[in-house]
């Protein structure tokens, strides 16, 4: 039974990454849903080597690196991912701090094997002492994220509910969930490690490691489901939900706070979307408000004068975009024209993407890319050759 949950862990979670890399979803979100997914993809394989072939794990210890990493990188990854649906900008600094977790891991791992000679074949190897290593760093990754993504999504949900998308309101308490799982996840094996310290030699340790095994290869199935459905499933379905919302919907929202659930079944009517959609078009266009980088729904709403869940309604339902993509729809045709200007060939791509109201040029290269098919820097030279 659990080498069947470990396997089934592994073959969804790799088909889902495979699925992610494909998928229309912004490419920041993308990128991090496939690392999510490849993450959970590398431990269920080990996990699962080690069940069926252990010969092999001990025959390469190295192997154990890859676990160890990517358990110390799952919560990394979902506190990007929350960042960038509460709209927080992600600093070359926080990427830099982010490093600080998995170089201690990769440094523990190789020191600890050096230091017990474990490379070689002719000593022991050293599995309970590494699982001690790896049970630490992962513990501490675990609480030390499952801390500031909570902060982060209580305090959108508490001064920006009004902001985000229905989909995102979904997205951020389905997290809090994964969160949790993972915790139970982490504390199930420090408990295990308790048990294994105090008591390896009872007669009823076999039974209780397998109780934890299992546990813990149904927690992280759970999380991967969970991740799959709300991760994946298509934005659109979250913000069309109205005060009767269907079946599927229902199930989606069922995990929302009272508060969040009135928020999300505002709706507005039919005919009301294209006078809304003119308005909020009039608006960013005399004032060029895309050139901003620290626009936002708020602000926008503000300039055009209606509520921000109404913003969000007509984007939706009028344009067919989330608020990223409305905007950035006009600042590529923004650096399109810089570009296809021969008197601004001398501007860096990095200049025309500050120029176009980007706050960095990686999510530039990603907009360009999604709306016109090719780079910035062959988009200017497809224009040269013409010229």
């Amino acid at each position: 039974m659990l080498e069947s949950l470990i396997l089934t862990t592994l073959i969804l979670s790799f088909l889902i990454a495979l699925v992610c890399v494909s998928s229309n979803l912004v490419p920041y979100k993308r990128y991090l849903l496939t690392s999510f997914f490849g993450c959970i993809t590398i431990q269920s394989g080990i996990k699962y080597l080690g069940f069926t072939h252990p010969e092999i794990v001990q025959a390469y210890p190295t192997l154990l690196i890859l676990p160890e990493l990517t358990s110390v990188l799952v919560p990394e990854i979902i506190y990007l991912y929350v960042l960038t649906l509460v709209n927080k900008p992600i600093t070359k600094a926080l990427y830099v701090k982010l490093l600080i977790l998995p170089l201690i891991s990769i440094l523990f791992f190789f020191s600890f094997y050096f230091i017990t000679d474990a490379f070689t074949t002719e000593n022991k190897f050293y599995l309970f002492e590494a699982y001690i290593g790896r049970l630490s760093l992962t513990f501490l990754a675990n609480i030390l994220f499952f801390v500031v993504c909570l902060r982060e999504i209580s305090y959108a949900l508490e001064h920006n509910l009004t902001d985000l998308g229905k989909h995102i309101h979904i997205s951020l308490i389905w997290i809090k969930w994964l969160l949790w799982l993972l915790l139970i996840r982490a504390v199930f094996s420090v408990a295990f490690f308790t048990i294994q310290f105090l008591f390896n030699d009872a007669d009823w340790f076999p039974v209780a490691m397998l109780v934890q095994k299992t546990a813990v290869a149904i927690i992280m199935l759970i999380a991967t489901s969970l991740t799959a459905y709300y991760g994946l499933r298509n934005p659109m379905l979250f913000d069309t939900i109205s005060e009767t919302p269907n079946v599927e919907q229902a199930l989606a929202i069922s995990i929302l706070t009272l508060e969040v659930k009135k928020v999300i079944k505002k709706n507005i009517k039919d005919e009301d979307v294209e006078p809304y959609l003119n308005q909020i078009n009039a608006v960013v266009e005399q004032e060029k408000l895309y050139l901003d980088a620290g626009l936002t729904p708020s602000i926008l709403a503000q300039k055009a004068g209606i509520p921000v869940y109404k913003l969000t309604l007509a984007l939706n339902k009028g344009a067919g975009k989330n608020f990223n993509e409305y905007i950035n729809y006009y600042r590529i045709n923004y650096a399109k024209n810089i570009l296809a200007n021969v008197e601004n060939n001398k501007s860096t791509i990095y200049a025309i993407a500050l120029n176009s109201g980007f706050s960095s040029e990686a999510p530039f290269y990603a907009a360009f890319q999604k709306y016109v098919g090719k780079s910035p820097s062959a988009f200017r030279n497809s224009i040269e050759e013409k010229n």
